[in-house]
């Protein structure tokens, strides 16, 4: 874990070419350990002007953010990709190795589950939610920011708020946090197994501890 405190920003000018639908190549990071923690990000002359700086997009830590996913996208019949066949997290911090043109910034993230990533390994769960409904998770991953497709308002709502309000059907939205176990897979990777439910303040307590 970082010995210093993380700095303010990161900037960088370097606005990678894309596909507009699809996930990115990403290389495995390095370890937290080798790297410099921020907690903003800012990435001028991209595509998408922001308010603060024309030509200027701007991610910070608590950002939920949609990221584009591993798979096909399904789309409307207008031609426009469905926001829930994206992936979705939250943004805990930024990394970087060196301070360099063209250097590779990743973020590190806490996953949103869909009903679909649910269905595998926790199907009672994922049969008792919305399609439009997110999970929060204490699942983190570290990702290239290249992954990331736009920044995502999503309205955070308890069971007992929630009672006689309902929600739009095109707005994700969360209700509950779960922990989730995982397993290496035959390629290394980690993988969801199982999950369980937890208390909306472990979630929060867990979200703002530092990374190890």
């Amino acid at each position: 874990m970082p010995t210093s405190p993380p700095k303010s920003t990161i900037h960088s000018n370097d606005f990678p070419p894309r596909h507009p639908h699809r996930l990115q190549p990403m290389e495995r990071p390095p370890p937290i350990s080798l790297m410099r923690q921020y907690s903003r990000f800012e990435l001028s002359n991209g595509p998408h002007p922001s308010i603060d700086r024309p030509g200027t997009r701007i991610f910070s830590a608590g950002d939920s953010i949609v990221i584009y996913p591993e798979g096909s996208l399904e789309f409307h019949s207008t031609g426009d990709p469905i926001l829930m066949s994206y992936w979705f997290a939250t943004i805990k911090s930024f990394y970087i190795q060196d301070l360099r043109p063209g250097m590779t910034v990743w973020a590190e993230v806490e996953w949103l589950y869909r009903r679909s990533d649910l269905l595998p390994f926790c199907p009672s769960l994922a049969h008792t939610i919305a399609e439009n409904k997110l999970v929060w998770s204490d699942h983190s991953s570290l990702i290239d920011v290249k992954c990331i497709k736009c920044i995502q308002p999503i309205h955070h709502t308890t069971p007992a708020h929630s009672c006689g309000s309902p929600i739009p059907t095109a707005v994700p939205f969360s209700r509950y946090s779960i922990h989730v176990n995982l397993t290496v897979d035959t390629e290394g990777t980690h993988v969801p197994s199982s999950a369980y439910l937890i208390p909306t303040h472990e979630r929060i307590r867990s979200s703002s501890s530092v990374p190890s």
